[in-house]
């Protein structure tokens, strides 16, 4: 079984904590690794023989692409402070 993150947070969101449970996160984990690696800059650099980014930075590209798309259409709206009030308020319901 993968060490380190423990299956990049999925083992720590199993409901089940037996062997089956544990499996979960694992098959998870996997599977993230893999379409990480059909990440198209992934591709990229594999197909120009540089070395592959780790999965850890592609993640941490994906989550900082969707914080830059999230403002980007927040500052599209008339008053983008009260459209954040509005989202944290939704937020906090959930």
């Amino acid at each position: 079984m993968r060490t380190g993150s423990f299956n990049e947070g999925w083992g720590r969101e199993a409901k089940q904590l037996d062997e089956e449970g544990s499996s979960r996160g694992l098959i998870l984990s996997l599977l993230f690794d893999h379409c990480l690696l059909l990440h198209p800059e992934q591709i990229a650099r594999i197909e120009s023989k540089l070395p592959a980014y780790t999965v850890g930075s592609l993640q941490r590209k994906s989550q900082m692409d969707v914080l830059l798309e999230f403002i980007t259409s927040l500052l599209k709206f008339p008053d983008p402070g009260d459209k954040l009030k509005e989202l944290g308020e939704l937020i906090k319901r959930v």
